[in-house]
């Protein structure tokens, strides 16, 4: 009676390892399925950070040429009016010695 007890609670334990075995095969499976998501997931965000640092980058660029663009843009007034006072007809004719007397952007 006493042996018959044992060999109940040894199939008991071994059913109860079973399952145990099955459960711990099932968490093995879940973390695996789990390391391979954060894997694709930290390339995913290496790939994110490669192609913001390159946005960043042009970005700068761009805010330099709109920098250029905006000082060349001041000083197109400027310019512009010594080019017409260079034109107009008063000067235009000048030769010699009025010549070398008229601004220096007329002597071009």
């Amino acid at each position: 009676m006493e042996l018959e007890g044992l060999r109940e609670e040894l199939d008991t334990a071994r059913t109860r390892l079973a399952a145990l075995e099955s459960a711990r095969t099932q968490a093995d499976d879940g973390l695996r399925e789990r390391d391979a998501l954060v894997e694709s997931l930290r390339a995913e965000l290496l790939s994110e950070r490669t192609r913001l640092a390159a946005e960043s980058e042009q970005q700068e660029l761009l805010t330099l040429q709109l920098e250029s663009a905006r000082r060349i843009a001041a000083k197109a007034p400027s310019h512009q009016a010594r080019r017409e006072a260079c034109l107009r007809p008063s000067q235009g004719s000048l030769s010699g010695p009025e010549r070398a007397a008229a601004p220096s952007a007329c002597r071009r």
